[in-house]
């Protein structure tokens, strides 16, 4: 899906949890997670490679004294079948009352970037859920993904992972940086 079709503006609710603001450029999410986690669940079929990454003074919404996240992927000497990917454990979280992924998203441009991502979801019970987003450009712009687009099968009363997966499928620019913020579930 393109992200001009996903990007919207962001909507005032009360029914939103903030599950990483990256405002404290501390390893601990806002709900106790951690950020960048060991990639990959043990026994997959293919190699996974973590994704290094930085805390950066560029808050998405402009909060003067807010960071983002710098994820940045190198695919240069993974073969086809591994991936390069950043994790976020969110503790056996209850995602039921939500039914949209929100987060902005945009390339680094001094490195270069993909312009798109595949997007997990992850239980140890049901596996994951994926979503790949299109059309990430240089500036920042919110993706809002509504639970049912996403493909596969989860446990949404305990969600315990997100994550970014670079391929090769979809990664048309083999090495580079995303530059994420605010990622948030929300009742739309």
């Amino acid at each position: 899906m393109f992200l001009s079709k996903l990007f919207k503006r962001a909507k005032t609710t009360t029914e939103l949890l903030v599950i990483a603001d990256f405002d404290s450029a501390t390893t601990e999410n806002n709900i106790g997670g951690r950020i960048g986690i060991p990639a990959g669940p043990d026994g997959l079929a293919y190699s996974v490679v973590a994704c290094k990454i930085s805390f950066v003074a560029d808050d998405a919404l402009a909060n003067a004294k807010g960071h983002s996240l710098r994820v940045e992927y190198d695919l240069s000497d993974l073969d086809e079948f591994s991936v390069s990917e950043f994790g976020m454990t969110l503790p056996s979280l209850d995602a039921s009352q939500f039914n949209t992924l929100r987060f902005y998203v945009k390339g680094d441009t001094a490195t270069g970037f993909s312009k798109s991502v595949k997007v997990g979801l992850w239980n140890k019970n049901t596996g994951r859920c994926l979503y790949v987003i299109r059309g990430i450009t240089a500036k920042w712009s919110q993706v809002a993904i509504p639970f049912e687009r996403f493909q596969g099968s989860l446990d949404w009363f305990a969600v315990e992972k997100f994550t970014l997966i670079f391929d090769r499928l979809n990664a048309d620019v083999i090495r580079g940086a995303l530059y994420i913020d605010h990622v948030s579930l929300s009742r739309d």
